[in-house]
């Protein structure tokens, strides 16, 4: 009996110990577990603030310009006359990449890892210094612009991709925030606003819809005076948007000196235009002399009308000339930037007597480095109809194609050479062996390329 009760009291005393050792350890094990589930917020920290580089996909950290570069004023004031030195600047330089509009899907941007920037969203949010800091020292595929561009010419370009803020509704630049004027928040008694409950939320019952904007426009919707309560720019000039600016400018793509076996000649193929974003004059002119003497010349004048970003239809006139009979066609073609970067420009005329013909021309450019650019081209010509007193057979008429090197002193001032493989097919093939000429050749160039 004894042994029973010391037994039971000894049991007593192990439940009891047992107890005081596990209880704490399943306390704290769900506490533990608690907070795993939920942890604890970062004291300070604004979640709704933060952005991580990579939500538009790029896993590389966020390219932002030293801080006392982000901080350098603009010296060049963004007028109307430096954003569209600007803009002329970026179509030149940047649209390939970011695209007309800025938007980053320019094509030749599609193959370049990391995507170009979209620099029509960041228009507006990144100072002006961040912008140049880019353009002048570049990064990876972008490159560095402060050796080709002056000072001046990278301040116009900042002008404007930050006049782009306008098409993504931002007018003020980073940092800054226009206030409501005439509002007193403070005087506002937001809880007399009748109508409104916590449970039903806006009583939209007295509202009369039929008010609200809808049906036939006013017959002043397209006056831009109709609201302005009587003001107008007085004597400020009223502001002209980018495509209803003239531009102009002249390429000489080639102006080369060309050595063939048994002669040397000089060479040019040059276009001029005039005129806006979306219709312009164009002038191209081509032509071989040879003892001071026009050997052969084709000459178009041409209306050109843009129909997608980098794409214009052409419809004009062309003469050809030089020592065969002159020849006068009606010209109409397209001509812009194929995807990868190949310049296109494929022409078909329609002349005299049922006379037809297609020319094609392709160049590409492949940047070695800044300044030394190297170009591949071919050209061809096909002709519908045998031309005796030109001495030119139906079909593939002549091909030529070839390649050559450029040195870039400037953008606009370029020495090259080259060398150059031509080909006479089909029956112009015929016409000059019974001639005794010669029905291909290998020629060497040397000359400039220069633009303005």
């Amino acid at each position: 009996m004894m042994n029973k009760r010391v037994s039971a009291k000894i049991f007593r005393q192990a439940l009891l110990l047992g107890s005081l050792i596990v209880l704490p350890s399943v306390v704290l094990g769900d506490a533990g577990h608690d907070a795993k589930k939920e942890p604890a917020a970062t004291e300070g920290m604004d979640h709704g603030k933060m952005k991580m580089d990579g939500q538009d996909g790029a896993a590389a950290g966020h390219w932002m310009a030293p801080e006392d570069a982000a901080k350098r004023k603009n010296p060049v004031a963004a007028d109307a006359a430096s954003i569209a030195r600007g803009k002329k600047l970026f179509q030149v330089n940047c649209a390939s990449c970011h695209g007309a509009q800025g938007k980053g899907d320019g094509p030749a941007g599609r193959a370049l890892k990391p995507k170009p920037a979209d620099l029509a969203a960041m228009a507006g949010q990144h100072p002006d210094g961040d912008f140049a800091w880019k353009i002048a020292n570049g990064r990876g595929p972008m490159p560095a612009w402060k050796g080709a561009l002056s000072e001046a010419q990278i301040w116009d370009t900042v002008n404007f991709i930050q006049s782009l803020a306008a098409g993504n509704g931002r007018s003020k630049k980073a940092g800054e925030m226009e206030a409501m004027p005439g509002m007193d928040h403070s005087q506002m008694d937001h809880g007399a606003m009748s109508g409104m409950t916590p449970d039903t939320g806006h009583d939209m019952g007295g509202m009369d819809h039929g008010s609200m904007q809808g049906g036939s426009a006013p017959p002043d919707a397209r006056d831009p005076h109709a609201y302005s309560g009587g003001y107008d720019f007085g004597p400020i000039p009223p502001p002209r948007m980018g495509d209803v600016h003239h531009f102009y400018g002249l390429l000489v793509d080639r102006f080369e000196r060309v050595r063939t076996r048994e002669n040397s000649y000089t060479e040019y193929d040059l276009q001029a235009w005039y005129g806006r974003d979306y219709d312009r004059v164009v002038l191209k002119a081509e032509g071989e002399i040879d003892g001071g003497e026009h050997h052969e010349l084709g000459t178009e004048l041409l209306w050109s009308h843009a129909v997608a970003a980098y794409w214009n239809t052409q419809l004009g006139v062309r003469y050809d000339g030089g020592e065969e009979p002159g020849r006068t066609w009606l010209a109409f073609g397209v001509q812009g930037l194929a995807p990868y970067w190949f310049e296109m420009d494929i022409t078909g005329y329609l002349g005299e007597h049922g006379r037809t013909a297609l020319g094609i021309e392709a160049e590409y450019e492949l940047l070695l480095t800044q300044r030394l650019v190297l170009q591949p081209r071919i050209e061809a010509m096909f002709l519908g109809k045998r031309d005796s007193e030109r001495g030119l057979g139906s079909g593939l008429s002549d091909i030529a194609y070839g390649v050559r090197l450029r040195y870039e002193i400037r953008r606009e001032f370029a020495p090259y050479i080259g060398v150059e493989r031509s080909n006479l097919s089909g029956n112009t093939a015929n016409f000059a062996r019974a001639d005794g000429k010669r029905t291909a050749e290998t020629r060497i160039v040397a000359g400039l390329r220069l633009w303005f």
